[in-house]
């Protein structure tokens, strides 16, 4: 999910810089050997783009899911046609990685210190979280 919010981000941008340089006194141009990507890019081909990635059909495009595949594969078919070498897995545009889903047990969470006591009710927002935390109490 997070790959394909990156490529989405990365469409957009993309998108708005002939927009943003027209804007901007300021900005700076194009390096030459980009320039042909960038002047071959339209707007009708990054709202056609992030139509399809935004739309209904992915379904959110949630990891792992059905939406999240056909998200990526629509990415990959779009870097075959820019040309652009895959470089991963077994020569495709992937890379396999293990993920590992995490979930809450059923039990409610809560803290409690002396004689105050919070949880989900008093306005405690579990969130998943790695590393070491300290407070004074």
């Amino acid at each position: 999910m997070i790959t394909t919010r990156l490529l989405a981000a990365f469409l957009s941008a993309l998108c708005l810089i002939p927009q943003a340089r027209a804007q901007y006194s300021g900005a700076k141009a194009v390096p030459a050997p980009l320039q042909a990507g960038f002047e071959n890019i339209s707007q009708d081909d990054c709202r056609s783009w992030l139509t399809f990635l935004s739309s209904d059909e992915l379904a959110g495009r949630k990891t792992g899911s059905e939406g999240y595949r056909k998200a990526a594969k629509y990415m990959a078919d779009r870097f075959k046609e820019f040309g652009l070498k895959p470089i991963g897995d077994q020569g495709s545009y992937f890379q396999q990685v293990t993920l590992y889903r995490l979930r809450r047990s059923g039990q409610k969470a809560h803290i409690s210190v002396g004689d105050s006591h919070w949880d989900e009710m008093t306005g405690l927002k579990p969130r998943m979280s790695f590393g070491d935390a300290t407070a004074e109490v």
